[in-house]
């Protein structure tokens, strides 16, 4: 059914057949691909625009439909629900994604406000559905959080809602604390502060210190956990810095990761809380682990602990990236127990499809070229994962007849053993 959803998406122009329009829209979506570039998703979330949405619904209906999808039991109308808040957040950069034409009949580009006073109720009323779901405890929360942090920049320079955005952060940072709407402020104050209004400045400045992290908890999630700005730090915003070299900014955030891996390595209340979600998630794990390794009392222990952790993720979800760090630290300083645990690695129920990856930790010496042949041997890890002697150089150390050696060992796995 789905060469009708541009059907539908033309009839939704009359806002009397919007919701109808939708509602038929849904399940065709929900048996797709839901993909940000499927053409049905694209479709689909242009309805929910300030501007280009081919339709002529006014805001408080199109509301209507992301709050009922939003408290859908079902994940994916969920997604769906915020995919649409998103656009109806969107300030910024509006793309048609279908023509606007239909047939003899007369059409425009849909609603389009003409005012400061239009554009700013759309964004209130909006804002104010994004507080409800936001500050509850539901399971379309992180959507809404989510979706206010990827639009704040947009929102902050062109929806005229300054007031509205900080009673917003204000009732998120009340209820919880919101690592991804404190870098959003402060992606927005690195990229915009400098030559920014003075006092559109002081207010932004404001929200930023109210979201701030300020235990060690919200500091791990807020610059371990992220990978949404780069050369983050945890100091107060200073003018001067946006003009700092970024490379400079950056290498300071990893030395910041790996303080916070040593220091949590040293709170076991802090290690515990936060293990899932090392091994579960990308960000500065590399630095954070190097930092795990430096803090931990004993090396081994804190070994277990990680892959004890990992073993209980859902595969799907695992990220051993922290591992990787922490190896690289731990070879550096006990060459000998790294290279034990490597062997173990290669027969661990849990790390054995991810040896290939461990070995790139560090520089890969004679010892690890017999490895890596042994492990091909063993069939245990897939193809796929040594992908990762591509990265890196990693095979600048090994001699060419052994990289030809090992290169024809993979290509001749049969596809079905491929990951």
């Amino acid at each position: 059914c789905k060469e009708y959803l541009d059907l539908l998406r033309s009839l939704a122009y009359d806002a009397a057949l919007f919701e109808r329009c939708i509602a038929l829209m849904v399940p065709i979506l929900l048996a797709n691909d839901m993909n940000e570039q499927a053409h049905g998703t694209q479709l689909f979330t242009s309805l929910f625009h300030l501007c280009l949405s081919g339709t002529r619904a006014m805001i408080e209906q199109r509301l209507k439909v992301i709050e009922l999808h939003l408290a859908s039991p079902d994940e994916k109308r969920r997604t769906l629900g915020a995919k649409a808040l998103g656009a109806a957040l969107e300030a910024w950069q509006f793309q048609a994604s279908a023509t606007f034409d239909f047939g003899a009949r007369s059409r425009d580009f849909g609603y389009w406000p003409h005012t400061n006073a239009e554009v700013h109720h759309w964004f209130t009323v909006t804002l104010e559905l994004v507080t409800t779901f936001a500050s509850s405890d539901t399971p379309a929360a992180a959507h809404a959080r989510a979706a206010l942090a990827e639009r704040f920049r947009g929102l902050w320079h062109r929806g005229g809602v300054p007031e509205e955005l900080a009673k917003v952060c204000a009732a998120m940072r009340q209820h919880r604390f919101w690592p991804e709407g404190w870098l959003a402020v402060r992606q927005t104050l690195d990229f915009d502060g400098k030559g920014m209004d003075p006092e559109r400045l002081v207010q932004l400045k404001a929200i930023e210190a109210q979201l701030r992290p300020t235990d060690l908890l919200q500091k791990v999630r807020s610059v371990v956990f992220s990978t949404r700005l780069q050369g983050i730090d945890l100091d107060a915003y200073d003018e001067d810095d946006s003009t700092e070299d970024i490379g400079t900014r950056m290498a300071r955030t990893e030395v910041l990761a790996r303080d916070l891996g040593k220091t949590v390595a040293s709170e076991e209340a802090a290690l515990q809380e936060l293990l899932p979600a090392m091994v579960s998630n990308e960000g500065r794990l590399w630095s954070f682990g190097q930092g795990l390794f430096d803090g931990a009392a004993d090396a081994l222990t804190m070994w277990n602990h990680l892959v004890t952790t990992l073993a209980a993720i859902d595969e799907p979800l695992r990220k051993p990236q922290v591992l990787l760090g922490f190896f690289h630290a731990l070879h550096a300083n006990n060459p000998a127990l790294a290279a034990t645990l490597l062997d173990n690695a290669m027969e661990h129920e849990t790390l054995k499809g991810l040896y290939p990856y461990l070995q790139v930790a560090f520089d890969i010496g004679a010892q690890d070229v017999a490895r890596l042949k042994r492990s091909l041997a063993l069939t245990h890890a897939p193809a796929g994962m040594y992908i990762h002697l591509m990265y890196g150089r990693a095979t600048d150390p090994i001699p060419a007849a052994d990289v030809k050696e090992l290169v024809l060992t993979i290509a001749a796995i049969p596809p079905c053993q491929y990951g």
